[in-house]
């Protein structure tokens, strides 16, 4: 439960999904949210409940009230994700991204430009480094990953000895 809120302090986007009759109590845990984060809390159960399917935006939180078992409110609740996926206008194929990634991902680039400059003065070892340095950036979006899990993912995919 820590671990879960330390996440949701630093979350851009939080999904609360609860029964609809909890819903009042738990939306609570998206207090913590940052101030700009996004937030929807999916009602689920309705069936059970009496309510109609529908989107409210109360404070600058959407509910969505849904029935996963008939199936009520899932294409809203598929449009709000998609809201939250693709902000603006999706047919121009943009993305949200943290800034911190997209940051990254211009280090990966300018990593891999580098080791390419390496490789065609036949530098091997700094071609290396620049491949660490590559993976740490990526690691700062995906989690670390470690050079001995680099090279177990390289040499799993050799046939050595044959």
């Amino acid at each position: 439960i820590r671990r879960a809120r330390a996440e949701l302090q630093r979350a851009d986007v939080a999904i609360l999904v609860t029964q609809s009759t909890h819903a009042n109590e738990d939306a609570a845990l998206l207090d913590v949210c940052p101030a700009g984060a996004e937030r929807l809390v999916v009602h689920n159960k309705i069936d059970l409940s009496g309510e109609t399917a529908r989107i409210e935006r109360v404070a600058n939180v959407a509910h969505i009230y849904v029935s996963a078992q008939r199936g009520d409110g899932l294409n809203d609740l598929r449009a709000e994700l998609s809201r939250l996926a693709m902000p603006g206008d999706t047919s121009q194929g943009t993305f949200s991204a943290r800034s911190r990634h997209v940051q990254a991902l211009e280090n990966v680039a300018q990593h891999f430009h580098a080791a390419v400059t390496q490789l065609e003065h036949a530098a091997g070892e700094l071609v290396a480094e620049e491949l660490r340095h590559a993976q740490r950036s990526l690691g700062e979006i995906t989690g670390v990953y470690s050079s001995e899990d680099l090279l177990g993912a390289i040499f799993s995919t050799f046939c050595i000895g044959k």
